[in-house]
């Protein structure tokens, strides 16, 4: 789309999302449809808000009108949902629960998933930081190109993650080479063989997540997973496996390739705004 001369509504605001030139740089776009199409619904059915208010609007006042879907509504809206294990995975994660099933979850991982259990990794965040650091120096002194993206911003969150899950590195560097085949599995506009090679890698996952509980609960230690399948003698509720499962597949999609965007994008943007760079 040429954002200078479009003046009618764009049909479908995702398809044109995903287009190379608006992966390449997606402002424009965004800029065009904020003040030209804000309340966008494309040929799916889907909305897409792209205006503060609106969003804080459709969040906060319309009760239950946006919902995240039913088990028989994704599967409606969606035919392939039925049959897809990622899109099932999706549906079943935390961000797509309404109350009474969201607060539920959320009750049962913020007991453990606490302040204080993020600060605790902090040391080991440092070290991890300090470590991909260290690596990346001999090169740089040479006077070599180092692939920040591939070193640094893309190692950063699997290694973290190690840490919060208490997996082995390996194993994590494992889990997330599958993390890309299930990203463009979850598109709305995936192939039928892409998304069957985002349901593969999610098999994956969640078979290596369900051994993990296993472990943790024979042979438990100090990470998120040994506590949240933990007794809790002042509450009997837990997490299924299932529930488990679910959400520590959604936790590894939604903050591995944020984090190693966030941070290309930061050096990205100091490199071009280096009067900036005092902020920090």
């Amino acid at each position: 789309m040429d954002v200078q001369e479009t003046t009618a509504a764009c049909r479908d605001a995702f398809a044109e999302l995903a287009s190379p030139a608006c992966i390449q740089d997606p402002y424009p776009f965004m800029r065009w449809l904020r003040e030209h199409d804000p309340v966008h619904r494309a040929a799916s059915g889907l909305f897409l808000l792209s205006r503060h208010a609106d969003i804080y609007w459709a969040l906060k006042a319309t009760g239950d009108v946006f919902r995240g879907p039913a088990p028989g509504e994704l599967a409606r809206y969606f035919p392939r949902a039925a049959t897809s294990l990622s899109l099932n995975l999706l549906a079943s994660t935390l961000a797509m629960k309404d109350p009474p099933t969201h607060t539920r979850l959320r009750r049962l991982i913020s007991r453990d998933f606490t302040m204080r259990q993020i600060d605790n990794l902090r040391p080991s965040i440092a070290r991890i930081v300090a470590a991909r650091l260290d690596g990346m120096a001999p090169a740089l002194e040479r006077g070599e190109a180092v692939d920040l993206h591939w070193e640094f911003a893309l190692a950063l969150p699997m290694l973290v993650f190690a840490e919060l899950f208490g997996m082995p590195q390996d194993d994590m560097f494992g889990l997330a080479a599958g993390i890309g085949a299930i990203l463009e599995g979850l598109s709305p506009h995936a192939s039928d063989p892409q998304l069957a090679a985002a349901d593969a890698a999610s098999a994956r996952v969640q078979a290596y997540f369900s051994d993990l509980i296993q472990r943790k609960r024979t042979d438990p230690c100090n990470d998120i997973v040994s506590m949240v399948v933990g007794v809790h003698d002042d509450d009997a509720d837990t997490l299924s496996d299932a529930e488990l499962i679910s959400m520590l597949w959604g936790m590894l999609l939604g903050g591995f390739a944020t984090t190693a965007a966030t941070i290309d994008h930061a050096v990205l943007a100091m490199l071009a705004y280096p009067e900036q760079r005092h902020w920090l």
